[in-house]
């Protein structure tokens, strides 16, 4: 557990290790993550640190980390951290896109985005919303990029870039530029994870 100025619990890690049978001989142990959660990227570092600093232990595992994962860019030989594997853990599919755009928080930003967005199964979902630094409101402004649900459920948590959608044609847009300017506004770093498998 990691204790924060006022010995308020701000993150943890749940590990084990495990030796090999002739440990005598080559004395290595394998250390295993099963969760590391910190408050911010120093809590998560100075976890890590605690783990690193374990005698014996010369490798470690953990199955769930984000792609953007810290401690990737601190250790000392970057070629030691091995991403082995990216799977999915987190699928979404707006329902409500009024109560999903408009409770969110943008990047603060001078330029705002008008976007259409298109959903066949849901019909309250179909119209065109203003987005800015300050909220989403619906519009009836021409739309600077028009969209499918699929596509702004994919963007909507800020992990999936507005340009690589755009280059694999599920984003049209009317303005030049708007596709970089919802960048700007939808981008969350770190990116977004869910680190429970499902």
């Amino acid at each position: 557990m990691h204790l924060d100025s006022t010995s308020q619990p701000d993150g943890y890690v749940h590990y084990d290790v495990s030796w090999q049978d002739a440990f005598s001989e080559a004395p290595a142990g394998q250390g295993k993550i099963h969760e590391l959660y910190g408050a911010n990227a120093g809590i998560e570092l100075a976890l890590w640190r605690y783990l690193l600093d374990i005698d014996l232990v010369n490798t470690w595992r953990a199955d769930e980390r984000p792609l953007d994962d810290v401690a990737k860019f601190v250790v000392a030989d970057s070629r030691a951290y091995a991403i082995k594997a990216v799977g999915d853990e987190q699928w979404l599919r707006i329902l409500d896109v009024d109560v999903a755009l408009g409770t969110r928080t943008y990047n603060s930003t001078d330029r705002a985005v008008t976007i259409m967005v298109r959903d066949p199964l849901i019909a309250n979902n179909s119209g065109t919303w203003r987005v800015d630094a300050y909220g989403a409101f619906r519009s009836h402004n021409e739309p600077d990029i028009i969209v499918g649900i699929e596509t702004i459920s994919a963007a909507y948590m800020g992990g999936t870039p507005w340009w690589a959608l755009h280059a694999a044609g599920y984003v049209r847009e009317q303005r030049p530029g708007s596709v970089a300017d919802a960048d700007n506004l939808f981008a969350s770093r770190p990116m977004p994870y869910c680190g429970s498998f499902f």
